[in-house]
Order: C-alpha cells, then structure tokens, then sequence
C-alpha cells in the first residue's frame, strides 16, 4: 500500500499571506517542507483521494496524480470539501466536451446533510457519483478495502481502516480530541500498520513560550498534542504514526518537529510534509 501526503496542513495554509511569525517567515525564505498546502491523502493502490481542500488542483498535479476513482470526504469543514470541484477538472474529456470519467465520491450522512445539495450539479452532468456511508461499511475499492467507522461530537467525522491484505493503515485526520478512548475500546482500531491522525496544537512552541492561550476555545474544542494525540497513538498501537494537520500556530519548522519526533523514542512518529510517500 502507498500514500502521498498531498497537504499537510490544516485550515491554515503554511505561510499565511501577510503573517510575519518564524514558521512563515522560514516558509517563505526556504520553501520545501515548511511550505504546507490544506489536508489531502492520496491512496494510490485504489487511486482513492481523500479530502478535497481549497488547493487539491495544483497538491495533485505537485504529486502527479493523474487519476481519481474514489473520493472520501472525512467530515463537512471547508479545508475538507471546499475544492470539490476538481471533480470536473479531474474528469472533463476536452475532446467530447463533456465529462469522460466519473469520481465516486462518498461520505458520511452529517456531511451529505450540510453539502450534498450543492454538489448534484456534478452529479448530474456526470463527473462524479454521490454516496453516503453507514459507519461500520466495507468498500471493496479493488485491491484494497476500506471499512468506516465515526467519531467526534455527534459522529459528524469519518475514519478509515485501509486493508490491502498485507498491510493495514488507521486514519483519524481530524477532530480526534478524546478518541484515544474509543480506540483503546475497539480491536478495530488497534494494532495497524500505520496510523495518520492530526497533530493537535502544542502548549508551547521549542523556546518554551505558551502557545495557546488558558482561554482560547482551542482547549475545549481541538485536539491537543499532549493531551489527546499521544493518548491516541499509544491507544492505537500501530508499528508506524504519521502526525498531519500541521500549521503555524504550532510554531514549528520541519527541522523542530523533526527533533521531536526523535525525541518521542521508542514511539516510531512522523511529522508530515507535502509530498511525504508512505509506504507498507
């Protein structure tokens, strides 16, 4: 099985425009890991993309990526489902004019409520195909199977356990605050080869300063590195973590959170990159 990490960040791209912080300012000067487009996964084994940000056209063309037969949307967010209309420029035939391939896309019923009306257009015209899934649902994508499961407030996020039969990977890629107990609760979600889960912010960046403020709605709503992710990934068992989701407000370059990934042995983590291959 082989991922791309197309986009490593979150709702905030890396740099911002206008924002003078270091993590942006480094982007800006020295581009390569520290520049971070919004969340995108490509599967290359099914050609299954999962999320479709803002930026999904030209994180796909970076990559190669020259076809999508699948399309999981993990919850209804902006930085998630906002670039939906690369479903058209994935699948316009310029000869015929008119659609050539149709992208199945599916997604769970929280987000087919909110969006799934705007998105008949291209349905209908033939560029993709709408699909809402149960949780506990089973897709056979062809050499790989993808089962669903939900979680978050009121299940409005979907996670995905990928089997190719010789390998199996566990994706929570956002909104994971509190998850690590209903993983250690369920062998589902246990023991895989490969987790990729969000980050979570920082309390504080490698000076030593406070990140997030004892105010900030960031501690009650958001996930926190500290006190959810590495629950979660201790929870989740897996051989191999990469951590995504990653933004200035974390206040770290590539080379920061590669000391710290170091600095979490004997836990085999891995903080992403725009462009990182993950194989199994």
């Amino acid at each position: 099985m082989r991922l791309t990490i197309l986009g490593s960040g979150g709702p905030l791209t890396t740099p911002r425009p206008g924002c003078p912080c270091r993590v942006c300012t480094a982007a800006r000067r020295h581009g390569g890991r520290g520049r971070r487009g919004g969340p995108g996964i490509f599967v290359h084994d099914a050609h299954l993309l999962i999320d479709a940000t803002e930026d999904i056209v030209p994180l796909l063309n970076s990559a190669g990526v020259e076809r999508i037969d699948h399309l999981f949307l993990t919850h209804w967010h902006p930085d998630h489902t906002a670039g939906f209309r690369f479903v058209e420029q994935v699948n316009f035939d310029v000869l015929r004019g008119a659609a050539g391939r149709r992208t199945m896309v599916w997604m769970n019923a929280a987000t087919a409520r909110r969006l799934a009306d705007s998105w008949r257009f291209f349905e209908a015209v033939g560029y993709c195909r709408l699909n809402v899934v149960e949780p506990g649902t089973r897709l056979d994508l062809g050499s790989i199977t993808a089962t669903w499961f939900n979680y978050a407030p009121e299940g409005f996020l979907s996670g995905f356990v990928l089997d190719d039969g010789r390998a199996r990977a566990l994706l929570v890629l956002d909104e994971t605050k509190d998850l690590a107990e209903q993983v250690a609760a369920d062998p589902l979600l246990q023991g895989h080869d490969l987790l990729v889960a969000e980050c979570g912010w920082f309390e504080r960046d490698p000076d030593g300063h406070i990140l997030v403020r004892e105010n900030s709605r960031l501690r009650t709503e958001e996930a926190g590195f500290e006190r959810d992710t590495l629950p979660l990934i201790r929870a989740a068992r897996a051989r191999r973590t990469v951590l995504t989701h990653l933004m200035d407000l974390h206040g770290r370059t590539p080379e920061e959170f590669d000391a710290l990934a170091a600095s979490l042995a004997p836990l085999d983590v891995q903080f992403a990159y725009d462009g990182m291959v993950v194989d199994l």
